[in-house]
């Protein structure tokens, strides 16, 4: 992949040296609790506040964020962003940064999102490098967009007032059919606003040349507030806010301009949200904030490998991920399975978010066990739609959790059930994994329905009777997930119940699952096999063989023959393929998944989050350099990427999937960035699998599986209030198997670690 930039020498930010030069959109992500803001290389923004129930408030639809700096005496301008050779995009975590340098000005903007506000905040920093004193005028224009609520109208009903006491243009939302709050907006400074503009035509011109703006050309904005129409033109959607901000600087001199951007209910929001934010360096304060929290979680996980790239992706980048899918889940939705993956992540930074999500997530299932697809859902049929795979995460989420903090209490929570009552959330377990173990087809295999993980297979059960192999062999992991936490607690009876349902469910996957040398990954509801070598397409698919490597349902000469068909005919040069061969033809038998041109997202990709999949196994079986092999394939910036010169994943966001290089033109290139459940899988694999710093109900254990040239790594480990500082070190090359543990200079016997609250153990790990 061609260089675009760099990371700064402490990998806390991407510097894009060249942001005209990259062939698509490369976007950073800024958000809270209640909004959320993605910004790209071209200063494109889309941003939204998020009603619960899912309704989007769109404060920025998409489009540019312009800013203009003229000069007062001569006349001359110049809009931020235009020149190849001075145009810099910072991207950090929390904030986006525009540099620029023109006639003797240092130029930047910084779009943030502070912790409370419901919308964007903009720093603007002016220096004036040159020996005389400057009289400028910053202009500033945005679209507004103010959008998203039901109406039979195709334009949008605003009211509009400039409020001289607060220095705002203030956007009242005023359609009868709009029944919702935070449809109003403002647009406020801490400067003066000398004029301005809210209908798009007047400020750029009847042109609308955005180069060259009328309003910029004459040095003054029309003050003329947007009512919707314009003689017969309407320009309703031409709902704006441009700004004329005045200021004059001394050689030498710096100038600061703080700006809001945001949505709100209640007018006293304005008044909270300018006293905060556009007091002097309220902006700088309300970052510094943040990063005071980032600086908190980070440190709880830090790790020191041979590899530089490693190293800041996972102490810095992939952390941030992890936090962003944890409030956003996918940004369209909160997915039941998502939510629970994201849980299991982010738990290793910041338990109180997993507690959270794991609650709320248990809300959504019936009083049956069956489990609500999604909720706060930008579609409604996203919700509705009966996929059968979401029993399967709960014990995994759980566990990962209780392992993490030690509270088993959260088992005793009571919550309740989507459709009335309520129980524990371990009873909500129960109840979930025992429906799904009671939804039996013909094979003795749990009903599919409308879909499993795989979401495009969506036409392999819906008409009752398909059942999936994939969805049995993650149902087996779940029930041995569980059968450890019951175990754990001394329930023998409810341990004698789930062992028995775990060995029903292992004997029917080895009896109607095996296909000869690889595992099945369905029967349709016509009882045809799907994933088998009676298949033209789609014969062998990525994940039956990964979970029954990753569970124990492949054992022996089975287990041998699932890695073989991974390594032999699903690995790639971008990362294990989700399926081989890839369909060609539509069948509808199958899904929609079909319906994708070959080696594209689950039709014969490199699907990252399955690939993460693949990882743990691996790892889990001493598959060292196999497991590094994927994980730097499918990392940002990893091997997949260096390699092919058409690759356009961004170095610091991990993408959903990468193009098969046998697509005609897409080979090795990324699909949807941040919002995966890559994300915490990889992590997952990482600090748990391979790092082998384990948590379990009884401590931390010890158990590393490494590429084999690496000699030595480092961890610092802050597990249930106990730091660690780890050394291990690998001196034979080996991938696995510790040959000493010494703790705060003492042989310790056995690899879980001896624990104490507020303590600190310094342990050096000599492997085999």
């Amino acid at each position: 992949m061609k260089n675009y930039g760099h990371f700064s020498p402490d990998g806390k930010e991407y510097v894009i040296t060249a942001p005209g030069d990259i062939p698509r959109r490369w976007e950073n992500l800024m958000w809270n609790k209640s909004f959320y803001c993605n910004a790209g290389q071209d200063f494109t923004v889309k941003s939204f506040y998020k009603h619960k129930g899912g309704l989007r408030s769109t404060l920025s639809n998409g489009s540019k964020k312009y800013f203009y700096i003229r000069d007062r005496e001569s006349g001359a301008f110049y809009r931020m962003g235009t020149s190849e050779a001075s145009s810099q995009v910072v991207y950090g975590m929390g904030y986006s940064i525009y540099k620029d340098v023109w006639d003797g000005l240092e130029l930047s903007v910084r779009l943030s999102v502070p912790t409370d506000l419901k919308g964007e905040a903009y720093t603007v920093r002016v220096k004036n490098i040159g020996g005389a004193p400057r009289k400028l005028t910053v202009f500033n224009y945005t679209e507004v967009d103010l959008a998203g609520y039901p109406t039979p109208f195709l334009v949008k009903k605003t009211k509009l007032s400039f409020d001289s006491a607060r220095n705002a243009i203030v956007y009242h939302g005023n359609d009868a059919f709009c029944k919702y709050p935070y449809f109003n907006g403002y647009l406020a400074a801490d400067v003066k606003i000398s004029s301005f503009s809210t209908v798009g035509e007047f400020f750029l011109g009847p042109k609308r040349n955005k180069e060259r703006p009328a309003a910029v050309i004459r040095g003054q904005c029309d003050n003329i507030l947007n009512q919707g129409f314009v003689g017969e033109r309407l320009v309703d959607n031409d709902l704006t806010g441009a700004l004329q901000l005045d200021v004059e600087l001394e050689p030498g001199e710096t100038r600061e301009i703080q700006l809001l951007l945001a949505v709100f209910q209640d007018e006293a929001e304005i008044h909270s949200a300018i006293s905060r934010y556009l007091k002097p360096g309220g902006l700088d304060a309300a970052l510094c904030e943040y990063q005071g929290y980032l600086d908190e979680v980070f440190g709880k996980y830090q790790i020191n490998t041979p590899d530089e790239n490693l190293n800041r992706l996972f102490n810095y980048w992939t952390k941030h991920n992890l936090l962003l899918n944890a409030l956003w889940t996918r940004v369209y939705s909160r997915g039941f399975r998502d939510v629970l993956q994201d849980t299991m992540g982010v738990c290793s930074i910041d338990a109180s978010i997993s507690r959270q999500n794991l609650l709320e997530a248990m809300a959504y299932v019936y009083g049956s066990g069956r489990c609500r697809r999604a909720w706060d859902a930008a579609s409604t049929a996203l919700s509705d739609e009966f996929y059968t795979d979401g029993p399967i995460w709960i014990p995994l989420a759980v566990n990962e959790y209780i392992k993490e903090t030690g509270d088993l209490s959260v088992l005793e929570v009571v919550c309740p059930y989507y459709d009335g009552g309520e129980g524990t959330v371990l009873e909500h377990l129960l109840a979930a994994l025992r429906f799904l173990w009671s939804d039996r087809g013909e094979h003795n295999l749990t009903l599919i329905h409308e879909g499993d993980w795989c979401d495009s297979a969506n036409n392999i059960g819906k008409a009752g009777r398909g059942e999936g192999v994939w969805l049995n062999i993650a149902l087996y992991n779940a029930l041995i997930e569980t059968l450890e936490l019951v175990e754990y607690q001394g329930n023998k009876i409810l341990a004698d119940e789930i062992r028995s349902m775990a060995t029903d469910v292992y004997d029917a996957v080895n009896k109607n699952g095996w296909d000869g040398e690889w595992y099945r990954f369905a029967y349709d509801d016509n009882g045809s096999v799907v994933g088998s070598y009676r298949n033209e397409e789609g014969r062998v698919f990525l994940n039956p063989q990964t979970w029954a490597a990753m569970s124990g349902i492949a054992q022996g000469e089975r287990l041998t023959q699932c890695f073989k068909a991974v390594d032999e005919m699903l690995d790639s040069e971008v990362g294990p393929l989700m399926l081989t061969p890839p369909y060609t033809k539509v069948d509808r038998n199958i899904g929609f998944l079909t319906s994708f041109h070959p080696g594209y997202i689950e039709n014969g990709s490199c699907y990252c989050h399955a690939a993460a999949f693949k990882i743990v196994a691996d790892l889990k079986h001493g598959r060292g350099d196999r497991a590094h092999d994927s994980l730097m394939k499918i990392i940002p910036g990893g091997s997949a990427d260096q390699s092919n010169t058409q690759a356009d994943c961004t170095p610091y966001a991990y993408t959903n999937s990468r193009a098969a290089m046998f697509h005609p033109y897409l080979g090795g290139r990324a699909h949807q960035f941040w919002a995966t459940g890559t994300v915490s899988w990889v992590w997952f694999a990482f600090t748990e699998h391979m790092l082998g710093i384990r948590r379990t109900f009884e401590g931390l254990r010890i158990q590393p599986c490494i590429h084999s040239q690496w000699e030595h790594y480092s961890v610092i480990r802050i597990f249930r209030g106990c730091r660690y500082e780890i050394s291990v070190n690998n001196p034979n090359r080996s991938q696995s198997g510790i040959a000493q543990i010494i703790v705060n200079e003492k042989p310790w016997e056995g690899n879980l670690l001896p624990y104490e609250k507020d303590g600190e153990f310094k342990v050096v790990v000599l492997m085999k």
